[in-house]
């Protein structure tokens, strides 16, 4: 923190210890390339997922690329509409 504001590397966990996001502020805005995970449990299986792509003055850009580290991506999309691993934020 420089002048009430986040600058530089960070990492953010969840309560149980996993990786929540890690990547770099610059002037309190994300900035470059972010990981960002998504634990979630659905009946009764955990999943945990990352995602890693970048970010320009705190807004997502480009194709943000995902994989399963944590259950099956089969598993995970029953009930869930058009789930996809990769997400494309510039279209």
């Amino acid at each position: 923190v420089k002048d009430g504001k986040l600058n530089g590397s960070s990492e953010f966990y969840y309560p149980n210890g996993l990786l929540y996001s890690k990547g770099n502020f610059l002037n309190n805005k994300k900035e470059a390339v972010w990981n960002e995970y998504l634990f979630k449990i659905k009946r009764k299986k955990e999943f945990y997922i990352q995602e890693t792509g970048s970010y320009k003055e705190g807004m997502k850009k480009g194709l943000w690329k995902g994989k399963m580290l944590k259950g099956t991506v089969e598993e995970y999309s029953v009930g869930v509409m058009n789930f996809k691993l990769d997400h494309d934020y510039d279209k």
